[in-house]
């Protein structure tokens, strides 16, 4: 609550006379033995960081507590880097100010309890507002934006600012969509299926990766560019077929492209000319991922390949490199 409470101290003081925002702070309140241990009942494996207050969302057992969590943010987990000036890619948030949050003390019994997103659930009207105007969304319609966690409550994401963004519900794929991903993983995670970090890491990676996967998910999905970037990457110079027919014309190559989803490259050469491709991660590691295999263009001359991006990819710019009739040329592939 420091950090929220530093943010919005810094706010522009137009803003500030507008709203008249009151800070309050509440005295923490004395817990009774017996919630104290109704506590260590109902979450066996709570953290040192884990405090009992007087419940006001109650679970359903009408145990007389709520959890509050640490949001400490764990490695990886609440870098926030921009505060403003960010941009909604679609569906999925700016990564740069909303790369995803967890409680790092919660854990899978804990999630799996009945009741436990709500008593962690803690984001106000003025913290909502806030996250509004770092999208530089003023004005907005009811129905049109919710304003979601990344990584959802009921898999262990945090309040914290740096999980929350903007999420509109048009076109679709929208919050309503995410809402499915969500209680997919939730399931997952406590059928014991995949563990409860891999489900926030894939929910932070890509979200619509996850739901493209699901039954009924709306299909093709689209592929999301900010609408401008400091890292796009330069226009690729492109080595085209020369009167002899050797050489090639790149027609396509997907950049940015998302962790977790499917990137794509096309090209133009002679007809019946051998082509392949190496994709290079941004770490600088040859990718052995599937799809990326050696070709023969078909008869109008024409070879493409798909592949997809790692969820555990490190962001930043890639190479991709493709031989054919004889030339070989490496383009730029953002990865975000």
């Amino acid at each position: 609550m420091l950090k929220r409470f530093l943010r919005l101290t810094l706010l522009p003081l137009a803003a500030l006379t507008a709203c008249a925002p009151t800070v309050a702070t509440a005295n923490p309140s004395t817990i009774s033995p017996a919630a104290e241990t109704a506590v260590s009942t109902a979450f066996p494996s709570l953290p040192s960081t884990v405090t009992a207050q007087p419940a006001t969302n109650p679970l359903p057992s009408e145990t007389p507590f709520a959890l509050v969590l640490s949001s400490t943010p764990s490695p990886g987990w609440g870098d926030q880097t921009k505060t403003s000036g960010c941009v909604v890619l679609g569906a999925l948030p700016d990564p740069a100010c909303t790369p995803g949050d967890v409680f790092p003390g919660a854990t899978r019994e804990q999630v799996c309890t009945s009741g436990y997103s709500s008593s962690v659930r803690d984001v106000t009207e003025i913290e909502k507002e806030e996250v509004y105007a770092e999208c530089g969304i003023f004005m907005h319609a009811s129905g049109e934006y919710e304003v979601d966690h990344l990584v959802p409550l009921e898999i262990g994401g945090s309040n914290d600012p740096s999980n929350l963004w903007p999420e509109a519900a048009e076109p679709k794929p929208g919050f309503h969509e995410k809402d499915q991903v969500e209680d997919f993983l939730h399931d997952q995670v406590c059928d014991g299926a995949i563990t409860l970090v891999q489900a926030q890491e894939e929910i932070a990676a890509n979200w619509l990766a996850v739901y493209e996967t699901l039954p009924g998910a709306i299909n093709p999905l689209p592929q999301f560019a900010p609408a401008s970037s400091s890292t796009q990457p330069a226009e690729p110079t492109l080595a085209e077929p020369t009167a002899s027919g050797t050489g090639f014309r790149l027609d396509l190559l997907s950049s940015p492209v998302l962790r977790g989803a499917s990137a794509s490259a096309a090209i133009q050469t002679a007809a019946g000319a051998a082509c392949s491709i190496q994709y290079t991660t941004p770490s600088g590691n040859r990718s052995t991922a599937e799809g990326l295999v050696p070709e023969t263009a078909d008869a109008n001359g024409v070879c493409t390949w798909t592949w997809r991006i790692g969820i555990s990819t490190r962001p930043g710019t890639g190479t991709v490199t493709i031989m054919a009739n004889g030339v070989a040329q490496s383009f730029p592939i953002v990865v975000q």
